[in-house]
């Protein structure tokens, strides 16, 4: 999954789009969901980012595995709710997850990760961050091949037949991975030292298209939200 998130993302129509812009506007949906109590705002919220999803041509099917699977975070922690009965926090948590998932997935399938870590680059202070999540990129993607491939072998062995059967090969997996990982991770080191490999890597320049207008809209949107959470 991750691998096709970073292809889409890196052909999106939207990945020229300055980074900070759609930053900025997807932290303010998520940060004013926070307070909002009535389905209007939570609707306005979800009918924006629905647009621009169809604006960028995001994948439709890839969009939705991952945003039920976001949404299933807050669908899982929401029952705490039930427990109370407390159907209205529950129907808000959910709506939340909705519209949150919705701004994330936007993020996510239009802009790489690669560009905020150029942005990042420029920054002396932030420059150190950039190249440990630039260099540990290679590594999460070897993680998540060792993932896939035990899934399917324990799949094929009949692992997941059954309740119990399941529990005991996610355990069993769950501690391959943790060997695996501290495997690989000396070879790496090893692999690391031998090409003098000096801490520091250069990231090549990248163009973003700056618009005035849309930080207008942003602004007003931001603006939106406020009044949305004051009132409803």
């Amino acid at each position: 999954m991750i691998k096709e998130v970073i292809l889409y993302s890196t052909s999106s129509r939207g990945r020229f789009v300055n980074p900070l812009e759609k930053l900025m506007l997807v932290l303010t949906a998520v940060i004013s969901s926070n307070y909002f109590n009535t389905p209007l705002p939570f609707a306005i919220n979800f009918t924006v980012f629905l647009f621009l999803h169809l604006y960028f041509k995001t994948p439709f099917n890839k969009v939705m595995k991952l945003l039920c699977e976001i949404a299933g975070f807050y669908f899982a922690s929401s029952l705490v709710f039930l427990a109370d009965k407390n159907i209205k926090g529950f129907l808000i948590a959910n709506a939340k997850g909705v519209v949150n998932s919705s701004a994330l997935t936007f993020l996510i399938f239009t802009t790489p990760v690669d560009d905020y870590l150029y942005l990042m680059s420029g920054t002396v202070f932030l420059k150190e961050i950039a190249d440990l999540a630039k260099t540990m990129e290679r590594f999460i993607l070897l993680f998540e091949d060792e993932l896939n491939l035990m899934i399917l072998s324990a799949k094929a062995r009949g692992g997941f037949d059954g309740f119990l059967n399941g529990i005991r090969s996610c355990a069993k997996i769950a501690a391959l991975l943790l060997m695996d990982v501290l495997n690989r991770w000396k070879s790496i080191d090893e692999a690391i030292s031998s090409r003098c490999f000096s801490g520091k890597i250069p990231y090549s320049k990248r163009e973003f298209n700056r618009s005035g207008k849309r930080i207008i809209l942003i602004l007003l949107f931001a603006v939106l939200e406020v009044i949305l959470a004051v009132n409803f």
